[in-house]
């Protein structure tokens, strides 16, 4: 169902990312690095629980949102209890159960009755080397290949007690049956993160296949939107369905989050107010850890999302919230970490270097006041 606001499982519920699908699903078989960028709520997710589904190899998805500390810091032990729920179910399938047998071998690997458990605590933590090696030993003799995905993968970069860098350069240099999938909305962090560019990093010059969800046209949005309605047996108004893809900006979340709403509370513009309402609280989460390192963050939101889209402006607006001066230094580290989260677009206009929050929601979120 197009509207169901959970992430989708079937390709039948998604909608016109068919390119972005097989393209995936190609890159599990023959790359060993691939990354799959776009905006927050673009369909991400989506698109790789559909792509693991179909491709018919062994996989494991690790969802690192589920993992952050307050602190921002990625819980180690809750990663290995996802690796390990993760072959329990591959252990439960009769096509892998012989795979994750062979892994009994791996110290730290505890395999009971039905569960897979994976130590993480020392002296016996296991070893992701060891645990990778062996798995793709098993993949050499039987000629297929295994999926490790991690969503929203920038978030590996707050995991100290591992080199992820170093792991996926070993599994990229030795291990030709391992596929590492990464989907990132915060690009630019992510990107620092791996510094496939820095010739200091473990990962430097590697080929990595890219596959860019982008948000939806307006010609994609109304369609979908008509799509939804139609499975629904409603036929829209044509000018709401304007108004809710001019001001929701092709983010198919909150497209499907309005056209819930409409399924659920009847047609109405009404329905795109209560859309802005419901993502306030969801936009200011996601938000929050940020903020917390700079309330400039905020303040620079705020001036961007009150139309002042220049340097100049965007300075004296800040200086002018905060009641003291900021340098030019400063901000601009500001602004090249909001671009890198995803948060602001740079473009240049007539010349002129201007900032854009490509999410509406955004702007709402850091403009309300309560």
């Amino acid at each position: 169902m197009l509207f169901d606001p959970y992430p989708k499982e079937r390709r039948a519920d998604l909608f016109d990312r068919e390119r972005e699908l097989e393209a995936l699903k190609r890159g599990m078989l023959r790359e060993r690095l691939v990354l799959l960028l776009g905006l927050q709520r673009c369909g991400k997710t989506s698109v790789l629980n559909v792509a693991l589904k179909e491709v018919g190899v062994p996989s494991i998805k690790v969802d690192l949102r589920a993992l952050i500390s307050e602190r921002g810091r990625v819980d180690g032990e809750g990663l290995y209890r996802q690796l390990s729920t993760g072959l329990t179910r591959l252990r439960r399938r009769k096509a892998w159960r012989n795979m994750v047998e062979a892994l009994k071998s791996v110290q730290g690997i505890s395999l009971g009755p039905v569960e897979v458990h994976l130590n993480w605590r020392q002296p016996q933590r296991v070893s992701l080397t060891d645990l990778l090696d062996s798995i793709d030993s098993w993949c050499e003799k039987k000629d297929i290949r295994f999926v490790l995905a991690f969503d929203e993968a920038q978030y590996l970069r707050a995991y100290g007690a591992l080199s992820f860098r170093g792991l996926i350069a070993y599994a990229y240099d030795n291990l030709p049956n391992i596929c590492f999938v990464l989907t990132g909305s915060e690009v630019g962090v992510l990107y620092d993160f791996l510094r496939l560019q820095d010739p200091d990093s473990e990962l430097y010059g590697r080929y990595r296949q890219e596959i860019r969800i982008e948000r939806f046209t307006s010609d994609q949005s109304a369609a979908f939107l008509r799509a939804g309605f139609k499975e629904q047996g409603i036929t829209p108004p044509e000018d709401l369905v304007r108004e809710a893809v001019d001001r929701l900006n092709g983010i198919v979340g909150w497209l499907t989050l309005f056209g819930k709403l409409c399924v659920e509370r009847g047609l109405s513009k009404a329905r795109i107010e209560e859309v802005f309402e419901e993502a306030v609280l969801m936009v200011r989460e996601e938000l929050g850890h940020l903020f917390q390192f700079s309330r400039r963050y905020k303040l620079i939101l705020q001036a961007v999302a009150s139309g002042y889209n220049r340097w100049s402006s965007i300075k004296n607006f800040v200086e002018k919230k905060d009641q003291r001066s900021i340098s030019d230094r400063v901000l601009a580290t500001l602004l090249k970490n909001l671009i890198k989260h995803g948060l602001l677009v740079q473009e240049l206009r007539d010349g002129v270097k201007q900032y854009r929050i490509p999410d509406p929601l955004v702007s709402y979120a850091v403009l309300r006041k309560s």
